[in-house]
């Protein structure tokens, strides 16, 4: 007597309960759905066709810490993809639920992938034939792990590194040397809509018909599809994707080292060109005193992986491997370009000493209505983000002499309880701002983009020569 919106309401409500939940509860509140909704599809008498379904903690915890994180994965028989076999729309509901958890899920044989023509005709010899030519990625053979260097970012022109012709170098080369060349490393990854093959007459492009009717992509707003082919021993840099990733492995192994938003790692600017990139290697172990215990998991063919937005994740090519990956944007994604394009409560005319404490109350103010502590989310940002720059001397040299008068005057001003002459508008201005923040969820992703966002507004107030100098002013006087 079970109906099958019985089990869409009951599946929903426990998603739900998982999403505001905190670990250990949410295994159980996911188990006890897999359970109910079991039940009634036997009562409703529908065949399942079992998937194995692992889901990590949520690791929600405080800024800069890692609560509740869990190093092994919970093995539970469910059949999630095949809740309501022949009900697509259903089916994809069901995949976006999972998505929506905010933790990793990977979908072990995953019946969604079954149908692809991917699984019966792509395997390596296949792309020899049909892709002899292709443009992949080129590095040196002393360094397996790629990783992106953004262009135009504002701190690269106050670099004394490496710049942006050294990293994402491309060349024309065969399949069989980016499989077979051990001389260098080689990865191949494109757009699937820019690929042509040769001597075939179902276009790459025809993915995106496989992926619509199970809706692998949450958001239909910045969708990429992309095809990854690469040789054993690749790694990919940790780093978070502010979109939804559905990764589904055609052929072949790839190890995911998962990390929670809120991990303590030292990480990169989000001016950098590294932006969105661990500054550490999360791979040796003395780096785990500062990441917590990861969420490892190997993906092998038919599986198909969930990576949240935001959630840190370094890769690792186990075997010679073929992947395709769909994104879509994340909300957040979304929310924090809305907020960038909103005006800064400042006056250009302004004095620096003036526009310094405006940068501070203006971050105070922000805090104070998202319910952080912005002493806390300040010096996160500094340690975090440009102490371990500075000490690896990676910019250039600035002269700070009349900021450091500015940081002073504005140190004394705040200790003798002065307030602010432009606090009025400084508060007004943060309104729209804040709560454009507090649609943002998990508070771990709020907080991350809050700190972008910081980034952003004393770039903005103090022009980017400043903007080294600036936290590190600020902790020499407020930390």
């Amino acid at each position: 007597g079970v109906s099958k919106q019985s089990v869409r309401e009951v599946q929903t409500v426990c998603s739900a309960i998982a999403r505001v939940g905190t670990w250990p509860a949410m295994l159980v509140v996911e188990r006890a759905c897999a359970w109910v909704a079991l039940l009634a599809l036997l009562l409703l008498a529908v065949r399942l066709d079992a998937e194995e379904l692992n889901l990590s903690s949520d690791c929600e915890g405080g800024l800069g810490g890692v609560t509740g994180s869990n190093n092994h994965l919970d093995r539970q028989q469910a059949a999630v993809d095949q809740l309501l076999p022949g009900d697509p729309k259903t089916q994809a509901l069901d995949l976006k639920q999972l998505a929506l958890l905010h933790r990793p899920v990977v979908l072990r044989n995953a019946s969604v992938l079954r149908s692809w023509p991917a699984m019966h005709e792509w395997d390596l010899a296949f792309f020899k034939e049909h892709l002899p030519f292709v443009e992949a990625y080129v590095q040196p053979a002393e360094k397996p792990t790629f990783i992106t260097f953004h262009d135009n970012k504002p701190l690269e022109k106050l670099l004394t590194g490496p710049r942006w012709e050294q990293f994402n170098k491309r060349e024309n080369v065969s399949l069989h040397n980016v499989l077979q060349d051990h001389s260098r490393w080689l990865y191949y990854s494109a757009d699937i809509r820019k690929i042509e093959l040769q001597g075939y007459e179902e276009p790459l492009s025809d993915v995106h018909e496989w992926i619509d009717p199970v809706n692998l992509i949450v958001q239909k707003k910045g969708v990429q599809i992309n095809l990854w082919v690469g040789r054993t021993g690749i790694a990919t840099h940790t780093h978070y994707d502010a979109s939804y990733n559905f990764f589904a492995q055609i052929q072949g192994r790839k190890r995911f080292t998962l990390f929670p938003p809120n991990a303590s790692m030292a990480i990169y600017p989000c001016l950098h060109p590294h932006i969105a990139h661990a500054a550490i290697d999360v791979m040796d172990p003395a780096a785990r005193v500062q990441t917590g215990p990861p969420f490892v998991v190997d993906v092998t063919r038919g599986d198909v992986l969930i990576v949240p937005p935001f959630w840190w994740h370094h890769v690792e090519t186990m075997e010679d491997s073929i992947s395709i990956n769909a994104w879509s944007d994340a909300p957040a994604y979304l929310l924090i370009h809305e907020i960038y394009e909103l005006p800064i409560p400042f006056e250009g005319e302004w004095k620096q000493g003036v526009m310094v404490w405006a940068i501070l109350e203006y971050g105070a103010a922000l805090c104070a209505r998202l319910e952080c502590n912005a002493h806390h989310v300040m010096l996160d940002l500094n340690v975090r983000r440009y102490q371990h720059l500075n000490q690896a001397k990676a910019f250039k040299p600035t002269n700070t002499q009349d900021l450091e008068v500015s940081f002073a005057w504005v140190a004394d001003r705040v200790a003798s309880g002065a307030v602010f002459p432009h606090l009025q508008q400084v508060l007004q201005g943060s309104v729209v701002v804040a709560a454009k923040f507090a649609d943002m969820s998990p508070r771990s992703v709020q907080q991350l983009m809050l700190q972008n966002y910081l980034e952003h507004v004393t770039h903005a107030g103090m022009g980017i020569e400043l903007v080294v100098p600036f936290f590190n002013l600020w902790h020499q006087h407020f930390a």
